[in-house]
């Protein structure tokens, strides 16, 4: 009894695997009512051939299909769409219609023999037996999908041209995007749909992003604005201490530049008299140095020294702190109030000399 029980279920487990596998296959064969197809090629043009189908698609569907893929066309050239593509579809299924009918007519043989003979020459060289009028459903709904693709783009590129309008009324710039915009209208003409999907994401981030920074610049100005508007006062004030201190660095540096311009001179003059008793020795006591040569070196010397005596108490005053303005002197190294304060005061000595 033990050994027919495991039998029973040994036999029970192996039909249920059985079940299981053929309702595999049945499912991958197209349960759901789709239909296999493959595609040849005949006289240049690429065909959908029909294998198997569940759900049997009749004449009267193809004819329906057709009648309501020609009405869709009629509808997307009235909006104004490219009907190239479709029309392309359209002829394609007409065409499988035949190819079906011609199918039918040597699978049945119910019909005359002309009829039978036009049937074979039509389909020659075809392997005519996978031809169904479900194949004209692959071609009409091609079309059914092209006009709602195109209904979507024509809607995409509407809401770009409104959001592109807003975004110039509030000052985005928006000179790329238009570009861009021009572009994605032309492709959707052209009927390049893919192109223009990629154009349209391309101008929408484009927008995006102006927006963006635009967004920033005003935050950044608001918050400039609010800074200032808050603390209006204290910058006013930290301005005019800037400009107090500015103008006491500015002394400072003047009273810099004239005592070490007074020792550089000082040195100079020293060194300068020095060299008018080296030159004087090499004249009249060694002999060294021609009359005409001497002279030129002691006019130079005389000359400089001059210079330096006008100078001196230009700069001996800006460390006093006196406001004293001379000529502007041709010693570059010195602010050209130096030079003012030097003219001034020849001027005024040359007056007392009169």
């Amino acid at each position: 009894m033990k050994r027919q029980r495991h039998v029973y279920h040994g036999l029970g487990l192996f039909i249920l695997l059985v079940t299981i596998f053929i309702l595999s296959n049945i499912l991958n064969e197209g349960i759901t009512g789709q239909t296999i197809a493959t595609t040849v090629e005949f006289g240049g043009e690429e065909l959908v051939k029909v294998n198997e189908t569940l759900e049997e698609v009749t004449r009267n569907d193809a004819i329906l299909a057709i009648e309501t893929a020609k009405s869709d066309i009629t509808e997307m050239e009235e909006a104004g769409f490219g009907i190239v593509y479709v029309n392309d579809q359209l002829i394609a299924a007409e065409k499988a219609l035949d190819r079906a009918d011609y199918a039918q007519v040597l699978q049945t043989r119910t019909t005359t023999n002309a009829l039978v003979k036009e049937a074979r020459t039509a389909l020659e060289g075809l392997d005519w037996q996978g031809f169904t009028f479900a194949e004209v459903l692959t071609y009409t709904n091609k079309i059914s999908e092209r006009k709602s693709q195109a209904y979507d783009l024509s809607d995409y590129i509407t809401v770009l041209d409104l959001k592109l309008t807003d975004y110039q009324e509030t000052g985005v710039d928006t000179t790329v995007a238009e570009k861009l915009l021009t572009s994605t209208k032309t492709a959707f003409t052209n009927e390049r749909y893919e192109e223009t999907q990629e154009l349209i994401d391309e101008t929408n981030t484009e927008l995006n992003n102006r927006a963006a920074e635009m967004t920033s610049v005003r935050a950044v100005t608001r918050a400039s604005r609010t800074y200032i508007e808050r603390n209006l006062w204290q910058m006013i004030l930290l301005s005019i201490l800037l400009i107090f201190g500015a103008s006491f660095g500015y002394k400072q540096f003047v009273r810099w530049r004239a005592k070490s311009r007074l020792e550089h001179v000082t040195i100079e003059k020293k060194t300068l008299r020095e060299l008018m008793k080296k030159a004087q020795t090499e004249r009249f006591v060694d002999g060294k140095l021609s009359d005409s040569i001497y002279k030129i070196r002691m006019d130079k010397y005389r000359e400089r020294v001059a210079q330096i005596k006008s100078e001196l108490p230009v700069l001996r005053s800006i460390l006093k702190g006196k406001k004293k303005r001379s000529f502007v002197h041709k010693d570059r190294s010195l602010p050209r109030s130096y030079g003012k304060r030097l003219r001034k005061l020849q001027i005024r000595k040359k007056v007392k000399r009169k």
